[in-house]
């Protein structure tokens, strides 16, 4: 069994589904991955997929859906998701990233969004490794991989994190260094989408915060705030056998 990373939103539903709706509100993630791969008739393997949020809204176009997670609570919220919110062409598989039971080459595209960078401590950027090559495997010629990760030097969350979070150097420079370093030399391509998160208002938005942050840093976070909106990058690293 891999490392689990226990996520506070596998234990606060409510404000799990909260921050999934308050993130990127115009979608420019998913529109930077249609770009560069369509997901109409697509198989899409959604790996760490938590509550199935971004799975069942890619089944909207794709094919064919695989939301694969671990987390036993995380997974009683997709089948919860299933069972108000019928999609089809979705199915559910309790499976660590290492470890996926479907065949090769089954997927036109996979997305895994904050799934690789919670393995053991001490592995760092490099315990995401197996599941690289596992998603890799199931990758059909032609398809992409997309990793979706904070951005650590840009956007206000980034600053946040520098300060109360979880990033040990105060700039974050030598770990986003890191990172991109990781994923270039796995021949990954990086692009930096510009976006943010905008809640309904300040109430809704300390409820999310408040689980991202230890609730000593809560306070001082919010008072920085203006209204319920801030700017949040995300760094999408994506591979593909065919990319030049």
């Amino acid at each position: 069994m891999a490392h689990i990373y226990r996520y506070p939103g596998a234990t606060d539903a409510e404000a799990y589904e909260w921050e999934n709706q308050i993130a990127d509100p115009e979608r420019l993630i998913e529109a930077f991955m249609t770009s560069v791969r369509p997901l109409a008739g697509a198989t899409v393997v959604d790996i760490g997929a938590g509550s199935a949020f971004h799975a069942v809204r890619f089944a909207r176009e794709a094919e064919r859906v695989f939301a694969v997670e671990p987390d036993s609570n995380m997974l009683h919220q997709a089948f919860t998701r299933l069972a108000t919110d019928p999609v089809a062409n979705v199915s559910v598989i309790a499976a660590d990233a290492e470890n996926v039971p479907l065949h090769d080459a089954i997927a036109d595209v996979i997305h895994a969004r904050f799934a690789y960078f919670f393995g053991p401590e001490s592995g760092g950027v490099q315990s995401c490794l197996p599941g690289v090559r596992e998603a890799q495997r199931l990758l059909r010629p032609g398809g992409v991989f997309f990793v979706i990760d904070n951005a650590l030097t840009s956007g206000q969350f980034a600053g946040l994190i520098r300060q109360h979070g979880y990033i040990p150097s105060h700039d974050g420079v030598a770990e986003q260094a890191e990172r991109d370093a990781f994923w270039a030399e796995l021949g990954f391509r990086k692009h930096t989408v510009e976006s943010w998160w905008n809640a309904r208002d300040p109430w809704m938005l300390r409820r999310v915060v408040s689980m991202e942050f230890k609730p000593e840093y809560v306070d001082a976070i919010m008072e920085q705030m203006v209204g319920a909106r801030f700017s949040y990058h995300y760094d999408v690293y994506w591979w593909s056998d065919q990319a030049e």
